[in-house]
């Protein structure tokens, strides 16, 4: 009996004993697996906190490398970080980390910062332009964009703002405007002279044909023409012909007394051909002919007049 009692006893320890085993590796395998799960996950923080480096140095090369001025400032606007960009915009460097950014922007236009703010708060963005300050006292255009930083409570945090210096644009603007004006006055320099064309048949003589309807601003810049050609290269005698009007009207009259009294002042000869016969009136009471001004009815005659006077 005693001895069916101690094998009894002595297998229970056996039992026992191997399931102490038994749990004392599963421990020891738990713990290893545990230690390599421990492993792995430093090993996952060390990969992303190196990604979340290199995006970092990603984002600073890029902020660094723009050429906008990047702020970033406390929700009331100290600067706590300045790209170099906006360093070499206002000619401050380094010290504008901890001036506050009203201190950027021209006195006149602080009455505006408390609304910008008010809507930053509201809205989370603002975008506009404002004048700012460089060291020497001079002054900038910028756009602006501001957004609102809130931390992990959605509490407003920090601000921050792209700035765009306008002085190159508003330059090219500028340039571009003065060469439309230039290329404006030269089609409208082509556009007088094909109004008013000048020929010039042989050294010293120079004929304009009188085309189209005659207004008084087309007559000015015929007469124009006809002076500024003969003060580039004199003449002294010039041939106007209307043959291709139909009627002579008041304003081709008007034209040939004033270009034939113009003519005449600088001693340049007038022969005015394509006169018809029914225009004897009319340049009747002109007062032509005149002295140094002789009329004709077709340009060949006209042309004959001059060569031989010539």
């Amino acid at each position: 009996m005693v001895s069916r009692r101690r094998t009894a006893s002595l297998a229970l320890i056996e039992s026992l004993t191997a399931e102490r085993d038994a749990l004392a590796q599963e421990v020891a395998a738990l713990r290893e697996r545990e230690r390599r799960c421990q492993d792995e996950a430093a090993l996952l923080r060390d990969r992303l906190d190196e990604q979340r480096w290199q995006r970092w140095q990603v984002f600073e090369a890029l902020i660094e490398g723009t050429p906008d001025g990047v702020v970033i400032t406390t929700i009331d606007g100290v600067i706590t970080y300045a790209n170099r960009a906006f360093q070499m915009m206002t000619e401050r460097g380094a010290e504008v980390i901890g001036m506050h950014l009203n201190d950027m922007i021209a006195p006149e236009e602080h009455r505006f910062v408390p609304a910008v703010v008010q809507r930053l708060l509201q809205e989370g963005t603002w975008q506009g332009s404002r004048t700012y300050l460089r060291r020497n006292g001079s002054t900038f255009e910028a756009n602006i964009s501001l957004t609102l930083i809130r931390d992990s409570n959605g509490q407003p945090q920090l601000r921050a703002a792209i700035i765009r210096d306008l002085t190159r644009q508003r330059r090219l603007e500028q340039e571009q405007l003065l060469l439309q004006q230039q290329v404006i006055a030269s089609q409208q320099s082509m556009l007088r002279d094909l109004s008013a064309p000048v020929l010039r048949l042989s050294p010293g003589v120079i004929m304009a044909p009188i085309t189209g309807s005659i207004t008084d601003h087309r007559a000015d810049e015929i007469v124009d023409a006809v002076l500024t050609n003969i003060a580039r290269h004199p003449a002294h005698a010039a041939i106007v012909d209307i043959s291709a009007q139909n009627e002579l009207q008041n304003g081709v009259a008007r034209l040939l007394l004033r270009l034939s009294q113009a003519l005449r002042l600088i001693g340049v000869q007038v022969v005015i051909t394509g006169v018809q016969s029914h225009y004897a009136d009319a340049l009747a009471s002109l007062g032509m002919p005149q002295p140094g001004v002789s009329l004709h009815a077709t340009l060949q005659e006209g042309v004959e007049v001059v060569l031989r006077q010539s």
